[in-house]
């Protein structure tokens, strides 16, 4: 038995020990002992709980300094907030992406909310928040807005009419920062909704917008009536360099400047479309223009009559997507385009006269890319434009009926003392071209990897890639290919 009034958690291990022995074999134990036992427990376990609290306290200490360690924990604040710049960007997602930023932990947040830049995407959706707008507003502290209206998605449960309201709402609270809005995209569903929010900002100047967008989903119009000569902005974007319009009418006017580099139209092919002559005033009046996009447009119902030439000095992209064939070719004769480096024709129709009245001014072309899709063509006249564009590294013909073996004959190794075709001829697709066979295509490829010219003073670029999806050709054909070109099965 212990000592009366000496606790047992105040004795060494080994006495403490010897009296429990002593305590077992002794059935006349007191109340009061019973009563030190339990209390000697719950000092123990007293001891216990503060222990494992600061063993929580010193792994939490821990978790800190080797984060903080850690290569990313030691980067500079500068630095950090370069990288969430990457990360976030100015796409749509950019929203989700620096909300899942500033949550990481308190550094990142910290750096997150100081830096400016990564509050510079304005999106505005069906999922918006306007406090969350208001947030980017505010913590963007003046420097140029990329807004995005994304109207264009709505649950078809949900009225017009509310999301009219929404749309509105959202242009009054886009108001106040017009003047330092870089990038301005609209996507809606009607035009009539377009013209709704535009005519919020119509009198608004737009200093330093660089980039406009106006999208409408439903291609048919739902507005009888067009302001006349409409101009967003109060026609004031001496800085637009990229004007992007699809189903929207503009009356008698385009909202472009001289200072426009980049022009895209499309989804014209049901409502009244865009006139030709608004087409050429723009090339008139915007020389700098560097690329050009113009598809599905309802084609002119009768050819132009012949104007007088444009030069567009500085164009280098060139597409004409489902547009018609008789505007594509009068575009193509009237344009004089010194620089053009790439050119798409793309659902054209048949185009034979195209690239006969495209013939005349090939040969001083520094033509560097061609695509051809689902067009229709004399291969002769095809392979006679080939002979006169020297500089070409990449040819496109996908889906063509019209291209055959003879044009891989062509391109193979000349016989006698006669020039290649396309001497710098890189990358090549013939997807869906159903008659190219396996002898020829190999030819090809042979010839133009490894080289052998005997004749010729200069030796063609290697053949680098070949795209051959939905052609119908053996394994041991596409083994023999992979073994010299990338091999690619699907169109770019």
């Amino acid at each position: 038995m212990p000592p009366t009034g000496a606790p047992l958690s105040l004795l060494p291990p080994s006495a403490a020990l010897h009296a429990l022995t002593v305590a077992r074999r002794d059935a006349n134990v007191s109340l009061e002992y019973i009563t030190s036992l339990q209390s000697s427990i719950q000092v123990l376990e007293a001891q216990i709980a503060a222990l494992a609290l600061e063993r929580e306290g010193l792994g939490a200490q821990l978790s800190l300094a080797q984060a903080r360690y850690a290569p990313i924990g030691r980067l500079p604040s500068e630095l950090l907030a370069t990288i969430f710049g990457f990360a976030v960007g100015t796409g749509r997602a950019s929203r989700e992406t620096l909300s899942r930023v500033i949550r990481v932990c308190r550094h990142w947040r910290r750096v997150s909310l100081a830096t400016s830049f990564l509050w510079t995407t304005v999106l505005v959706d069906a999922d918006c928040n306007w406090d969350s707008i208001r947030l980017h507003l505010r913590m963007s502290k003046g420097l140029p807005l990329d807004v995005l209206i994304h109207f264009d998605d709505f649950p078809r449960s949900i009225p017009r009419d509310a999301i009219g309201e929404a749309l509105l709402d959202a242009m009054e609270l886009l108001q106040p920062i017009i003047t330092r809005t870089r990038t301005f995209r609209l996507y809606v569903l009607t035009e009539a909704l377009a013209y709704s929010a535009l005519l919020k900002v119509h009198r608004m100047p737009a200093p330093i917008l660089e980039r406009l967008t106006v999208r409408v989903a439903e291609e048919r119009s739902d507005l009888a009536d067009i302001p006349p000569l409409f101009r967003p902005f109060a026609g004031s974007t001496p800085r637009l360099s990229s004007l992007s319009l699809q189903s929207i009418r503009f009356g008698g006017a385009l909202p472009v400047t001289d200072s426009l580099r980049s022009f895209s139209l499309g989804g014209y092919s049901v409502n009244e479309g865009v006139p030709m002559y608004l087409l050429l005033s723009v090339f008139r009046d915007c020389r700098k223009l560097e690329s050009v996009r113009l598809e599905s447009m309802a084609d002119v119902r009768e050819r132009p009559p012949n104007s007088g030439s444009i030069l567009l000095p500085k164009l280098s992209q060139l597409v004409l997507a489902s547009c018609g064939t008789n505007r594509a070719q009068y575009l193509l004769r009237i344009l004089i385009l010194p620089r053009l480096e790439r050119l798409e024709l793309d659902n054209l129709g048949e185009i034979t006269q195209v690239l006969r009245d495209f013939d005349i001014k090939a040969e001083h072309l520094p033509l560097r890319h061609i695509r051809v899709e689902a067009c229709l063509f004399n291969e002769l006249r095809l392979m006679h434009l080939f002979m006169k564009w020297s500089g070409i590294e990449t040819i496109e013909l996908i889906e063509c009926e019209d291209v055959s073996d003879n044009l891989l004959r062509g391109l193979s190794e000349p016989p006698g003392a006669e020039k290649w075709i396309l001497p710098q001829l890189k990358y090549v697709s013939l997807e869906g071209c159903s008659n190219i066979h396996d002898t020829e295509l190999v030819r090809f490829v042979s010839s133009r990897v490894q080289g052998r010219d005997s004749h010729s003073e200069v030796l063609p670029s290697r053949l680098q890639s070949v795209d051959v999806a939905k052609l119908s050709l053996s394994k041991v054909t596409l083994a023999w290919l992979a073994n010299r070109v990338t091999v690619g099965f699907r169109s770019s």
